[in-house]
């Protein structure tokens, strides 16, 4: 087997008057340097130790080889690495500080059995975010409604050395995501929302199940920028198929501003696209604006099924 030398240990052994967390830190860049990756396997207050990224191996080896060729089927980048170094806290003789921190290569592993990485794709300690990184981009996810391509490029912009990818980044929004839902289905937390929210008028009704059946709702600010508007009872409605993570068709209804631009208005989630259902929606929608003291819907936009005109008469 060759092994391929490091001496990363060695340069950082003197480095002994830091702190446990700089000097990890500070082995762990030179080590990237030289195209491996370190990670953290041992935390404590007298001892950190550091094991390559590709440690490991052997259990999905025995597991996942096929036995027909022999070659294990796994997508695993470890190959049983035995790099090892220990981070040591020792007392301190010398100074004011009464614990110093070294390196340990005597009880370690200094070479690693496989050749340095030319690309740090699919090394995730490469690739994980820095606090800072990490902070924009939850400020960009934090609507959830900004694409993990656009929040990517913004991230390569700012920080044009990041080595994260797509999948650091729908990591992120998908924590987030789990967060805010706090144990909840999507139905569930968005009901919860409402309800604590003083900004949206909002109907639900539920089936016998005790299932939503009908969720409207539409933010306040923008009933009354519509109210004060020549053209406030125009809209236009369309309704898009299940391809939302409530599994209800969404009845997307705009208003028009004396700018002649659209603003959202209404948003209606349906158990079907019937015609009585949207006549309860249209209901619903026109009660708002008697609320709100607009004309009741005088103009709409008609789907290809024609249910808008017949709701409409009716």
């Amino acid at each position: 087997m060759t092994a391929y030398a490091s001496g990363i240990a060695s340069t950082f052994a003197e480095a002994i008057h830091l702190v446990s967390g700089d000097l990890v830190d500070i082995v762990r860049s030179a080590a990237r340097t030289e195209g491996h990756y370190l990670v953290v396997d041992v935390v404590s207050d007298k001892r950190v130790r550091i094991l390559c990224e590709k440690h490991g191996g052997q259990f999905a080896q025995r597991r996942r080889k096929s036995a027909s060729t022999g070659i294990r089927r796994s997508s695993t980048k470890s190959m049983d690495c035995e790099y090892s170094i220990m981070v040591r806290r020792r007392r301190c003789y010398q100074g004011d500080n009464k614990y110093e921190w070294y390196v340990d290569i005597a009880t370690g592993n200094v070479y690693h059995t496989h050749p340095p990485s030319t690309t740090s794709r699919g090394t995730h300690s490469a690739r994980q975010l820095p606090p800072e990184q990490l902070a924009h981009v939850l400020s960009l996810a934090q609507t959830l409604t900004t694409p993990a391509r656009v929040i990517l490029q913004s991230l390569r912009l700012q920080y044009p050395t990041t080595k994260a990818g797509i999948d650091e980044v729908y990591n992120v929004t998908a924590k987030l995501m789990q967060d805010l839902l706090a144990s909840n289905n999507p139905n569930e937390a968005i009901l919860t929302r409402l309800r604590n929210s003083n900004e949206y008028e909002f109907y639900t009704k539920l089936d016998d199940h005790h299932c939503i059946e009908y969720l409207f709702f539409a933010l306040k600010s923008t009933l009354r920028l519509l109210a004060s508007t020549s053209v406030g009872g125009t809209f236009i409605a369309d309704c898009t198929y299940k391809t939302n993570v409530f599994k209800m068709p969404l009845l997307n209804v705009v208003g028009v501003t004396n700018m002649n631009t659209t603003i959202e208005a209404f948003l209606c989630f349906l158990p079907s696209e019937l015609e009585r259902d949207y006549t309860v929606a249209i209901n619903w929608i026109s009660s708002i604006c008697r609320q709100y003291e607009m004309a009741p819907p005088n103009a709409i936009g008609r789907l290809r099924e024609g249910y808008y005109a017949r709701t409409k008469h009716q």
